[in-house]
């Protein structure tokens, strides 16, 4: 009998030390019909985002709560693109939470890329159905420390800063914040990463909005200055020889968006556009060298964690640019996303 119950006590432990972690997650799948440029239409079965995240929390007491995550990228298409299947991939942290706000250290996003992103509302593995080329400087730090705020009467902070570990690589440093009043918020973000020789990359956004009742609706401006053009758009449309002929000038760029959508029982229509003007490079305008973008879409709400999408978008980079390439995309999408 005591051999028994020793048995039962030993099979009991893990989930006694499982009681306090949160499994969660997303699985994103996609089928997309690209065309880029002169190309034949191409149709892909993609993972879009799919990704699994463990997390929990001791209360320490006093108000004081140590807090922990593991999230990592997951690919559902028998691929294992960028970095996909891997261990802690996205945020992943150790810190503390308190009526401070909260303090974390790992791997972990900007402001920009966790907290403002209001124009991107869809599911999408091509540049032409989503904004990667608007968002396209939001990332993660690696070796870096994050402080957010607790709500103060609507407003929201965090800083954040990845310290430079290897020779030759550089710091990374981020603040950003958000004041939510009514059914309206307006935010800020401003991400900079310090260069080791030359000019340090720089990017500022501000968003606002409306999320009342079935209406959503934001808008964003965005600026950004970097040698070689690094935090620009080119690396999206520019070939090679065109990206070397600006690797030690300074490029500036400005760009625009809008998104609009409309709840209609279980239905989301949406309409998003953005626009990048004429790049500065030295100081002087690049004649051409902008980007115009719109897409349209209707999401499907099954219940709160199962939505399905349609989305037609397309990207056209102006012609006459320092391209050398013809950049411009169009894309079909159809996407299932089931949260768990």
């Amino acid at each position: 009998m005591n051999k028994k119950i020793i048995a039962l006590a030993v099979a009991l432990l893990p989930a006694a030390a499982m009681a306090d972690v949160t499994i969660y997650g997303a699985i994103k799948a996609g089928v997309e019909s690209v065309k880029s440029g002169d190309d034949g239409a191409v149709t892909n079965v993609d993972d879009i985002g799919s990704r699994i995240g463990f997390k929990g929390s001791e209360d320490l007491g006093n108000g004081l709560k140590a807090i922990w995550q593991v999230e990592s990228k997951l690919s559902i298409d028998g691929t294992d693109s960028n970095g996909n299947n891997t261990w802690a991939t996205r945020d992943s942290f150790v810190g503390f939470a308190g009526d401070f706000g909260k303090v974390r250290i790992g791997k972990l996003s900007t402001y920009g890329n966790l907290d403002l992103e209001s124009l991107d509302t869809y599911e999408y593995g091509s540049k032409a159905a989503g904004f990667s080329t608007f968002y396209r400087n939001d990332t993660r730090f690696n070796n870096a420390v994050r402080y957010d705020s607790p709500d103060l009467g609507g407003l929201t902070f965090a800083a954040a800063y990845g310290f430079d570990e290897a020779a030759g690589s550089a710091n990374k440093w981020n603040i950003g914040g958000t004041y939510a009043f009514s059914n309206m918020f307006v935010g800020v973000d401003y991400l900079q990463k310090d260069a080791k020789v030359g000019t340090d990359s720089k990017q500022f956004r501000i968003e606002g909005g409306v999320d009342a009742n079935n209406l959503y609706a934001a808008l964003s401006y965005q600026y950004t200055k970097s040698q070689g053009g690094v935090a620009s758009w080119a690396g999206d449309f520019a070939d090679a020889a065109a990206l070397a002929a600006i690797a030690d000038k300074d490029v500036k760029t400005n760009e625009a968006g809008l998104t609009v959508a409309y709840t209609v029982d279980r239905f989301v229509p949406k309409f998003s556009y953005a626009k990048g003007w004429d790049a500065k490079i030295d100081g002087d305008k690049a004649s051409d060298s902008g980007y115009d973008q719109w897409i349209v879409g209707v999401d499907y709400k099954f219940s709160k964690r199962t939505i399905a999408g349609l989305q037609y978008g397309q990207i056209k980079f102006d012609a006459g640019s320092d391209a050398g390439v013809n950049g411009d995309e169009k894309a079909v999408s159809f996407n299932v996303v089931h949260k768990f």
